[in-house]
């Protein structure tokens, strides 16, 4: 296998200029349901309030951004990631 052929070993290696390479991969999408804010932004759960508007820098596909965004609703969150993912 060449290293064209090479899959990459992360989900930040698989963004390219499509967009996310492993959008329909069952396996990484159960991985990616369970991120959440819990699990792994739980240093800023005590902060958020309802009604307050998040910005998520370096989000990624996004999952950790959409439970974030149940705990601040009505409040809006924006993600925004340097990788189009």
């Amino acid at each position: 296998m060449t290293a064209e052929q090479t899959a990459p070993q992360s989900p930040q290696a698989a963004a390219g200029p499509e967009g996310y390479l492993y959008r329909d991969n069952a396996g990484l999408e159960a991985d990616l349901a369970r991120r959440t804010a819990a699990t792994a932004a739980d240093f800023v759960l005590p902060y958020l309030r309802p009604g307050m508007r998040l910005l998520d820098c370096g989000c990624g596909p996004g999952a950790i951004t959409l439970d974030l965004a149940k705990r601040v609703a009505p409040g809006s969150v924006v993600g925004i990631d340097l990788r189009r993912t």
